[in-house]
C-alpha cells in the first residue's frame, strides 16, 4: 500500500494530541454531568410528579398566559422565539426530534450503568489513561445506539427548526434595526448642519474633521434605540393580546367545567356552539 501523505500524518498528529490534551477535562466534566444527572433526575422526577398530580392543564396556561400578558414586554426575545416556533411550525418538529433524542440518551444512560467494566475505569482515572477511558465511552455510546440514522435524523430537525428560528427573528431584529438606520439618514443631515461647527469647537484642530462622523453615530444610536423601544412596545401589546387570550379562554374552560358558568353562555374557549339547555333555562 502507498505511504499516507504527509499532511495527512501531520492531521493525525494534531487531533491525537488535541484528543490527549483534551482528555482529562472531558472526563471529568462528563463524571461531574454524570453525578448531576444522577442527583438532579429524582428531584425533578419527583416534581414533575407532583405537579402533574396537583396541576392541571389549564391552571399551568392561566398562569403562563398571565405572565405574558403582564410581563411579555420585559422579555421580548424570549417571546421571539415562542411566537417564531409557533408560526413557523418549528415547535412541533423539535418536540418530536427532542423526544427521539429522550429515547437515546436513556439507552445510553443504561448502557453506562449495566456497563461490566465501570470498576476499570476507575482504575484507568487513578492512571490516567484517559484516552482509554474516552475509547471506551466513545465504543459503549456506540454499541448502546442501534439505530444511528435516527439519531443523526433528530439532531438534523433540531438544526432546521433552529435555523428556521433564526431566520424568522433575524427578520423580525432586521427590521428593527433597518427603521432606525433609516430614519437616522434621514435625521442626519440636517443635524450635521446645525451642531457639526459646535462639535468641532470642542475638538482640537487635527481631530475637527471627525466631527460630521460624530454626529451620524449619535444620531444612528439614538435612532435605533428609539426604534428598539418602538419594537418593545408592538411586543409588548402581542404578549397581552396573546398571554390574555391563552389566559382567557382557559379560565373560561374551567369556570364552565365547575358550572360557575352557565352552558348557554358562548365563550372564546368553546370547542362548539351550544345547542341545549341548561338549569338556568
Amino acid at each position: 500500500a502507498a505511504p499516507a501523505p504527509k499532511w495527512a500524518e501531520r492531521v493525525v498528529a494534531v487531533v491525537d494530541a488535541v484528543v490527549i490534551a483534551a482528555a482529562p477535562y472531558a472526563d471529568k466534566a462528563m463524571t461531574l454531568a454524570e453525578d448531576a444527572v444522577a442527583v438532579a433526575a429524582p428531584v425533578a422526577r419527583r416534581a414533575y410528579g407532583l405537579a402533574a398530580a396537583r396541576v392541571t392543564r389549564e391552571g399551568l396556561l392561566i398562569v403562563t398566559g398571565l405572565f405574558v400578558c403582564l410581563f411579555g414586554g420585559s422579555f421580548v426575545r424570549l417571546i421571539a422565539v415562542a411566537e417564531a416556533l409557533h408560526v413557523t411550525g418549528a415547535y412541533a418538529t423539535a418536540a418530536a426530534a427532542l423526544a427521539e433524542l429522550r429515547e437515546h440518551v436513556e439507552v445510553v444512560a443504561e448502557a453506562e450503568k449495566t456497563d461490566g467494566r465501570r470498576k476499570s475505569m476507575a482504575v484507568l482515572r487513578k492512571e490516567r489513561q484517559y484516552n482509554k477511558i474516552v475509547s471506551r465511552k466513545i465504543s459503549v455510546y456506540a454499541s448502546a445506539i442501534r439505530n444511528p440514522a435516527a439519531l443523526t435524523a433528530s439532531l438534523a430537525s433540531l438544526w432546521s427548526a433552529a435555523a428556521t428560528v433564526a431566520a424568522a427573528l433575524r427578520i423580525t431584529f432586521a427590521r428593527t434595526l433597518v427603521l432606525g438606520v433609516s430614519v437616522a439618514a434621514t435625521v442626519s443631515p440636517a443635524m450635521r448642519r446645525d451642531f457639526a461647527p459646535a462639535v468641532a469647537a470642542t475638538l482640537k484642530p487635527m481631530h475637527r474633521q471627525w466631527a460630521p462622523t460624530i454626529i451620524d453615530v449619535i444620531v444612528r444610536t439614538v435612532c435605533v434605540a428609539i426604534a428598539w423601544r418602538l419594537q418593545r412596545g408592538i411586543s409588548a401589546c402581542h404578549s397581552a393580546a396573546r398571554g390574555g387570550n391563552v389566559c382567557a379562554k382557559a379560565l373560561g374552560r374551567v369556570l364552565k367545567r365547575k358550572g360557575w358558568v352557565p352552558a348557554r353562555v358562548a365563550l372564546a374557549s368553546d370547542e362548539e356552539p351550544y345547542r341545549g339547555t341548561d338549569s338556568t333555562g
